[in-house]
């Protein structure tokens, strides 16, 4: 099922309906600051990365807006594709805030607040997995 993994590692439950139907309902605020705590995020960065408020990421029983929702997903893919290709959590948090010459010398990061950014940073781990960049 697509995007079950992602929603495994954000809620820590098995994907029980369509992912849309998840988005739709909002992801747990508890989702963001998973996000946060993988890529050492500051809770003001978290808020501003996945366009929530800071009141609700503080909530416990609260719930992601759409948005914020299909956004945590993308992410989650991104930092789980990072995963599999460094094999290492440190480095992730490394390269996430590294300029990367495959990203027009961007940091990753910046570029995960766009759909395009997510794109073009999968694009670039792909190409690091199978080192057409050095």
């Amino acid at each position: 099922m697509k995007f079950a993994a992602e929603y495994y590692e954000l809620t820590g439950t098995k994907l029980g309906r369509s992912v849309m139907e998840e988005i739709k309902t909002g992801l747990p605020s508890s989702s963001a600051r998973v996000i946060g705590d993988l890529l050492s995020l500051t809770s003001q960065e978290t808020v501003c990365l996945l366009s929530t408020s800071l009141t609700l990421h503080n909530k416990k029983n609260g719930v992601l807006s759409t948005i914020s929702s299909d956004k945590a997903l993308f992410i989650m893919r991104v930092i789980l594709r990072a995963e599999d290709i460094f094999g290492d959590r440190n480095h992730l948090k490394t390269w996430i805030r590294t300029p990367n010459i495959t990203l027009s010398n961007q940091q990753p990061l910046h570029l995960l607040h766009f759909s395009i950014g997510v794109e073009s940073v999968l694009d670039s781990l792909l190409r690091q997995k199978y080192s057409f960049v050095v």
